[in-house]
């Protein structure tokens, strides 16, 4: 058993699209996922240019996740992210 912590980061990344990526000192998602431990056993960086902010996480039908949060990129604010570990 394992859980995942959701946060988010403000290290720059590089663009992965026309509008994804971080500019150093605004926020992306961050998911880290880890085992009953405490190790870090996989982690998911997301987000666009602007800040990102991650609110919800949500267990889809599939096996993985949805996290729900708000962004400046996407119109009225909202953004839905799912992935999976």
């Amino acid at each position: 058993m394992g859980f995942l912590i959701l946060g988010s980061t403000d290290i720059a990344r590089g663009a992965a699209g026309d509008s994804l990526g971080n500019i150093a000192g605004n926020t992306d998602i961050f998911l880290l996922n880890i085992n009953a431990a405490g190790d870090s056993i996989g982690s998911f960086a997301y987000g666009f240019t602007g800040n990102d902010i991650g609110s919800v996480i949500k267990p889809d039908q599939g096996g993985g996740f949805i996290i729900y949060g708000t962004t400046d990129k996407s119109d009225p604010g909202r953004l839905i992210i799912t992935c999976c570990f």
